[in-house]
């Protein structure tokens, strides 16, 4: 299946733009319930954000597996792409802090955390593009 995708002139670039909307998806609902935990006064979104976190994550994985599938090669001789993979391993130890929706300060550190993870993820996706 990577070889088909690969071998058309759109299967990368759609595959890629699928990805892209996938890390908007999950990343929206992330970042409005970590904002929640934050001093952010934002409605209670939890019951509705938490099901479609979840649609979304297994999305971009699918995706990110896919991407990877066709360009392993690339991928392993990418910085940009082990940054990207490290940022991915810290958010999976932060998602094991305790999140309660208390504003208590080791909540507010995990969500305040969570948010500059991704934004280094992003950035290094990019890289991985480019470099």
């Amino acid at each position: 299946m990577s070889a088909g995708i690969r071998g058309s002139t759109w299967g990368v670039p759609i595959l890629g733009a699928l990805h892209v909307l996938a890390l908007a998806w999950f990343g929206g609902a992330v970042l409005a319930l970590d904002l929640r935990r934050l001093p952010v006064d934002l409605p209670d979104w939890a019951g509705l954000l938490s099901k479609w976190r979840w649609i979304g994550l297994a999305a971009l994985l699918t995706t990110g597996i896919f991407l990877f599938a066709v360009e392993p090669l690339v991928c392993y001789r990418s910085v940009s792409f082990r940054v990207k993979i490290g940022l991915l391993a810290l958010i999976g130890l932060n998602a094991w802090i305790p999140r309660n929706a208390d504003p208590s300060s080791r909540a507010r550190f995990s969500a305040g955390l969570s948010i500059a993870l991704w934004i280094g993820i992003v950035f290094a996706a990019r890289g991985i593009a480019f470099f």
